[in-house]
């Protein structure tokens, strides 16, 4: 049999792929670059890039891929462009993935605030998902709805329609920007950027920095995100047949906010359940079997995922 197995999983600002052989040994790589089919045209640059790591062809590649399973179109195109790279594949999108790693016997609510940002459950009524419409008019609670909304007050406090709680200073500052780059330099900056979504879901990060510094505004943002998302879990969780209080799992970089993490904590009513598997592992363990090698316990068991 090859050597190896494989599971990618893509982001709106992050390609992550992980390897493993029959004895478990595992390797990984990662590239900075985001590989949404609904965000950019070369959005295969960096799954070629990640798959270039790879030391031999995979018997099997797992994908979880943002956007993927909402466009038929869509995905009749990325199922081909995957396959043609050479190794036989499993095309998932990108949380199903992660819940699939999170929750391997289902019973639980995967909560995924990344770029963008959805719940999915499964229960006595099925696997069901709330959310993931896309920043247009979806995705509440992501980083790029927080990046977003730090950006609308921002620009209310600069032009005088909200009170001026230093809020808006701080995040132009962190953002490299100085009174000499004018009163608009917010839309010049955003305007400036190559991948607008990637970088607005990057202000994020700044306004958690914000909020642990004992900024005010950037608290409530992150609270009301956290609201967004509650909403998003139980309503997925109410359609799954789920009974409260759930249990769920984090995924995405929005919950490396402590501050959002421990407001949606109180809102569910009980502390998140450490997820089974990554998705990266999840995939791995799903690749394995498609390609009939023994995935039982003991090879799982020896699978880790390097920080």
């Amino acid at each position: 049999m090859a050597s190896i197995v494989a599971s990618l999983d893509g982001g709106g600002t992050k390609t992550a792929i992980i390897w493993a052989d029959s004895s478990g040994k595992t390797g990984q790589h990662r590239i900075n670059s985001g590989c949404n089919p609904q965000d950019r045209a070369d959005w295969l640059d960096p799954i070629r890039a990640a798959l270039h790591a790879l030391p031999a062809r995979a018997a099997h590649i797992t994908y979880g891929i943002p956007g993927y399973g909402e466009i038929p179109q869509l995905d009749a195109q990325i199922t081909a462009a995957l396959t043609a790279l050479g190794s036989p594949c499993t095309v998932l999108n990108d949380v199903a993935l992660a819940y699939q790693g999170a929750f391997p016997e289902g019973g639980g609510v995967l909560v995924l605030a990344g770029t963008g940002s959805m719940a999915m459950a499964q229960g006595p009524s099925g696997l069901h998902r709330t959310g993931g419409w896309g920043d247009l008019f979806g995705d509440e609670g992501s980083a790029h709805a927080i990046g977003r909304s730090a950006l609308a007050l921002a620009s209310q406090m600069v032009d005088g329609r909200a009170p001026d709680t230093g809020f808006a200073a701080a995040l132009t500052a962190r953002l490299g920007l100085t009174p000499a780059n004018g009163p608009f330099a917010l839309m010049g900056w955003t305007a400036a950027q190559p991948h607008p979504r990637a970088a607005i879901a990057g202000i994020a990060a700044h306004v958690d920095a914000m909020a642990k510094a004992g900024g005010t505004a950037a608290c409530e943002l992150l609270k009301s995100a956290a609201g967004e998302l509650h909403l998003l879990a139980r309503t997925a969780a109410s359609r799954a047949g789920l009974t409260e209080p759930l249990i769920w799992s984090p995924a995405g970089s929005v919950f490396k906010s402590q501050t959002l993490r421990a407001e949606l904590a109180g809102l569910i009513g009980r502390k998140s359940h450490p997820p089974a598997h990554s998705a990266l592992i999840g995939g791995l363990i799903a690749s394995a079997r498609v390609a009939g090698w023994p995935a039982g316990a003991p090879w799982r068991a020896t699978l880790k995922e390097h920080p």
